[in-house]
């Protein structure tokens, strides 16, 4: 689990090096912080979410979406929500 959120980090971070390379004049400048706010209040979000998961969300969300490096396989059905909604 801890690994997932390393590498969101790390996308994350990257994206932000990039669109800040891309960076000319002040409205640029002033979307680009705007756009790093609302990854903020998303990933606060998220991480308030999952703190509140049972571990049975945990280990479905673990199997689902985090593999080895070289061991992506694609699920043979359509994946499915534990959430009831």
């Amino acid at each position: 689990m801890k690994n997932s959120f390393f590498v969101l980090s790390l996308f994350l971070v990257g994206s932000a090096y990039h669109a800040q390379s891309q960076i000319k004049t002040a409205e640029d400048s002033l979307i680009y912080i705007q756009e790093l706010e609302k990854l903020k209040r998303l990933d606060e979000e998220t991480a308030a979410e999952i703190k509140t998961w049972t571990e049975e969300e945990k280990q479905w969300f673990a199997k689902t979406f985090v593999f080895k490096r070289g061991q992506f396989t694609l699920p043979k059905v359509p994946l499915r929500s534990l959430k009831k909604d």
